[in-house]
């Protein structure tokens, strides 16, 4: 049994329960399932035993029986008669049977239950946070000597592969001594801008562990340029060169004390959509929020966005293929032109106010809601919309928990909320 048809019975069976107190219940086992992985699922349900069993325990600890439960279906009842029929074989008449004591995941009550759900979301923060700053003590130690150059220093050592902007096009002001040879005292936060020259078509990697990242066009501009603000140098890399990716690294060292700086903040301006675009734009974000501008579009081939904690904002974007991944923050849109669309956000909300062109949307949220619109009518659209625990609705109808469609299209739309509900609309 896997965990779906498991908690639809289970749910079913609690149905005496007050609301809050059914789905405190179902999350709990939504977590146990979810700890074990989707691989382990027959063997977790066999672990959990039977639902009606669990739903007996749940229903007892709260002074109810399991026959003030509707019975599913006529397979239920026949399940339910075996049982009471085995019962009264073990246990002639004039004998009590002895009600077990609850134990195992149906003896926790509802409110621990909510307890270790929170307990679980610590969890699988401490572990991204690990994932991401926890590795860092080698790589730092890699990267330590390879920074940025400022106007008045060069140093004799440079990676003779790596390429750094001209000169005069690079810019520091920072804290150091009047009299030091450094330009930078990097034990103060600074400030750092650069330009690229190249305008061509490029393929970017931005890797950020902590800060704020946003991506903004400059009409009228003939170069790629980034400005920096409270960062330390020696954390910040980059590569640049005819033939590779424009590559921007800011790496934190494992066990920083992050809560006692200040947030570092990234601006990535470019030329406008008629001048540059990017092929491969790739966003790794550790700890920060990352937006394109609001006012103008950004362009590229394909999009790949991961972050681990913040918010992403856009108003307008142009790409062959998107994919968008946020473990804890919200995905908020204007207007999306993707042939192929991906996002998956675990805890968080996706709203993007319209999606153009796509061949094939797939949106998936683990905890929270999905509110979607799409160009053209209902009938362009093979749908699949999911909400196990929320509502569907389509076109302004609510639909329940689930609904789909198969039209002759080869447009597709897949929505799937798994704590949430799911808003899907039209523009004709």
């Amino acid at each position: 049994m896997n965990k779906q048809t498991y908690l639809a019975k289970l749910a079913q069976l609690l149905a005496p329960l007050p609301e809050q107190e059914r789905q405190d219940a179902l999350n709990y086992y939504e977590e146990y399932f979810d700890a074990a992985g989707p691989e382990a699922e027959d063997a977790t349900a066999t672990e959990l035993g039977d639902p009606a069993d669990a739903a007996r325990k749940i229903l007892e600890g709260e002074g109810l029986t399991l026959d003030a439960a509707a019975p599913d279906a006529a397979g239920e009842s026949d399940h339910a008669a075996g049982t009471a029929a085995q019962d009264t074989a073990a246990h002639p008449a004039g004998e009590t049977a002895a009600k077990p004591a609850p134990h195992g995941p149906a003896a926790i009550p509802p409110v621990m239950g909510v307890l270790l759900a929170l307990a679980a979301v610590l969890v699988v923060v401490c572990v991204l946070l690990i994932g991401f700053f926890g590795v860092r003590r080698s790589s730092i130690a890699d990267t330590a000597e390879t920074f940025v150059v400022s106007a008045v220093e060069q140093s004799q050592d440079a990676d003779p592969t790596t390429e750094t902007p001209d000169s005069e096009n690079v810019e520091e002001s920072g804290t150091a001594a009047e009299g030091s040879s450094d330009p930078v005292d990097d034990n103060n936060p600074h400030t750092m801008g650069m330009s690229f020259g190249s305008i061509t078509p490029q393929d970017a990697v931005l890797d950020i562990d902590y800060g704020r990242l946003t991506i903004v066009i400059d009409p009228g501009a003939t170069s790629v340029a980034l400005h920096c603000e409270n960062i330390y140098s020696k954390r910040f890399d980059f590569t640049y060169t005819e033939n590779e990716p424009l590559t921007i690294r800011y790496k934190v060292p494992a066990n920083c004390d992050l809560s006692s700086e200040p947030e570092p903040e990234f601006v990535l301006s470019v030329p406008d959509a008629e001048t540059f675009h990017f092929k491969r734009l790739s966003i790794t974000s550790a700890m920060g929020d990352v937006e394109f501008d609001n006012n103008e579009t950004i362009t590229a081939d394909s999009i790949e966005l991961n972050l681990a904690m913040g918010d992403f904002t856009c108003s307008t974007v142009q790409a062959e293929s998107f994919n968008a991944t946020v473990s804890m923050g919200n995905f908020t849109g204007g207007l999306v032109q993707s042939s192929s669309f991906t996002a998956e956000v675990a805890m968080g909300n996706f709203d993007l106010g319209q999606l153009e062109s796509a061949k094939t949307c797939t949106v998936k949220a683990g905890m929270g809601n999905i509110g979607l619109t799409v160009d053209g009518k209902a009938d362009d659209y093979t749908l699949d919309l999911q909400a196990s625990m929320g509502e569907v609705a389509f076109n302004g109808k609510a639909l329940g928990t689930s609904y789909t469609q198969t039209p002759t299209t080869a447009r597709r739309v897949t929505l799937t909320a798994g704590m949430g509900d799911v808003v899907l609309t039209t523009t004709e």
